[in-house]
């Protein structure tokens, strides 16, 4: 693969000596599963040829699930709802998550704070909250909740789900 480079790729040794070389590996996020790296050593003078092949295996290190339990919510202007999220970390390594939304400004995480820490297959339920005054008008918003690692790596893991709210007139 791409992302499996030797550190040299020409070496100069003398009889009998040996010297050590590095293998890199950096896979994009998102690679994963099973990998063979063949690793072949070409004389420049002689037929002799050495192959090694090194078997890998990529794993999901970093990784997030976002399930809105529903698809749908109905709610009536000036009446408070809400609507369960499981955020799941489905990653190997423990890692702290932002949770954001992209919303009419009467949906709100509630209680939740937006930073929380998750241990591998931990999961965390919220409720985002439903508060639409008097002055929203009845019809249908998209609510799209979505989570992301926090740290600084060049790595991040982020997932996303909508649901469709209805918001129905009080006469």
């Amino acid at each position: 693969p791409e992302w499996a480079k030797l550190d040299n790729r020409f070496l100069e040794l003398k009889p009998g000596e040996s010297r050590i070389v590095n293998l890199a590996m950096a896979p994009d996020f998102g690679v994963q599963g099973d990998f063979t790296i063949s690793l072949d050593v070409v004389p420049e003078k002689g037929r002799l040829k050495a192959v090694h092949d090194f078997n890998v295996n990529v794993r999901k290190c970093n990784a997030v699930a976002v399930n809105i339990i529903e698809d749908k919510s109905r709610v009536c202007n000036g009446i408070s709802g809400s609507f369960e999220t499981i955020i799941k970390n489905i990653g190997e390594i423990e890692n702290e998550f932002r949770l954001g939304m992209q919303a009419p400004g009467w949906v709100t995480l509630g209680q939740a704070g937006p930073v929380f820490k998750l241990k591998p297959q931990e999961e965390k339920r919220l409720f985002i909250r439903m508060d639409p005054g008097l002055d929203v008008a009845p019809g249908t918003e998209k609510v799209r909740v979505g989570v992301s690692t926090t740290d600084e790596s060049s790595v991040t893991a982020f997932s996303e789900d909508t649901i469709e709210v209805e918001i129905v007139g009080v006469e």
